[in-house]
């Protein structure tokens, strides 16, 4: 599935703490993208400030053996 900015600012009013069935929250997905641009764009539009929660929860009820968010960031360059 190609990630477009389309499709993200389609999902601008979902809880961006959601997770997919392998616990992968939009963060999750932005930063296993290769594409640069739709890292970008999530962070733009999922900023924590937006909603008030704290970056920190996205790595909420993942398995303790999955990476955070920052882990992945890391080994992506994101």
């Amino acid at each position: 599935m190609k990630v477009t900015g389309e499709f993200i600012e389609a999902l601008r009013d979902t809880d961006p703490r959601l997770q997919n069935v392998e616990h992968d929250t939009a963060f999750h997905v932005a930063a296993k993208s290769s594409n640069p641009a739709v890292i970008l764009h999530f962070l733009t539009t999922f900023r924590p400030t937006n909603a008030g929660w704290d970056i920190d929860s996205v790595d909420e009820n993942r398995a303790d053996t999955a990476p955070t968010l920052v882990n992945i960031c890391a080994g992506t360059s994101c």
